[in-house]
């Protein structure tokens, strides 16, 4: 059966079935797992490697069982990314992380649309900077955006959080705009013209380091493996390694300059360009990305 001609839109917005090869089957005769079968079926046959991605804002583990969707948008991660930049605990923040690793089939984590805002949602600047407000009206005021400090604080935070969607196992997709600290409410306050009068180059600098980043490292971001290293008083470490390849991740949350050892290792910091011999040195607040290699003598 052809996809495009099988699938359409009803005007309550519910997805109904168009005729089939055997006849016509009304929407009100299937249910919606039914639809998705369907649905799968359809696009697979014309397209068999195109990737399906459902939109679900909790766990999906139902619907990966190989028989609807590949992959789902991932707000699980979304909120507990934002949760722990905020201030939240990071041993929270890994077991949110681990339910979705021990749950969901390798190839959908792999494939996660990892997000950090979408249409749908507030803006990411403005959920970290803590602006919040009543109702519409106050929304669309001029005191509904950040003041200078507060907007200096979410930048910070979203500086980490970008690392985390980018660096888990998924696909980071940035909502366009986040790249350059847009901020705004909900709908429709969300979906205002990006602004090209005013760049942000240091955050869009940011974002176009990370993106080089899982570039250079593309298999093992594609595919590596995700192993929980460390948590302990605010310091969280991860890596991701891919054969006898191994990136490490961390964030200090702390005031602390904290460090971590590893004899015979190398470290190479991929932001900063420092490299560490047995362990890495690591800030009071600061995150990175570090490259693993063995100390030859």
């Amino acid at each position: 059966a052809d996809a495009r001609n099988m699938m359409g839109r009803t005007p309550g917005n519910v997805v109904a079935m168009r005729p089939l090869k055997d006849g016509v089957i009304s929407d009100h005769e299937m249910t919606v797992q039914m639809l998705q079968h369907l649905f799968r079926r359809a696009v697979k046959a014309e397209f068999p490697d195109a990737l399906i991605v459902g939109e679900v804002w909790h766990y999906a583990g139902d619907f990966l069982q190989g028989d609807e969707w590949d992959s789902v948008m991932n707000y699980p991660w979304k909120n507990a990314i934002i949760s722990y930049v905020l201030g939240g605990n990071s041993d929270d923040f890994l077991r949110s992380i681990r339910t979705l690793i021990d749950h969901y089939p390798k190839q959908s984590l792999d494939t996660l649309m990892n997000i950090l805002g979408t249409h749908d949602t507030a803006r990411i600047l403005t959920v970290l900077g803590e602006k919040y407000c009543h109702n519409k009206d106050e929304m669309a005021e001029k005191s509904a955006f950040l003041t200078e400090k507060e907007r200096e604080i979410a930048i910070k935070r979203l500086k980490i959080a970008a690392l985390l969607q980018f660096t888990l196992p998924g696909v980071p997709c940035i909502y366009y705009g986040d790249e350059n600290g847009m901020e705004g409410h909900i709908d429709p306050f969300c979906r205002r013209c990006f602004n090209w009068e005013e760049l942000n180059t240091d955050l869009i600098s940011y974002y176009q380091k990370l993106s080089s980043i899982r570039a250079k490292y593309r298999d093992i971001f594609a595919v590596g493996a995700w192993k929980e290293v460390l948590s302990e008083n605010d310091l969280m470490i991860f890596k991701r390694e891919l054969d006898d390849k191994s990136l490490y991740v961390y964030v200090n949350n702390s005031e602390n300059e904290r460090s971590f050892k590893k004899d015979g290792k190398r470290f190479h910091e991929l932001f900063s360009n420092q490299v560490y011999e047995n362990g890495i040195k690591i800030s009071a607040y600061s995150f990175g990305i570090a490259e693993e290699s063995s100390i030859h003598f």
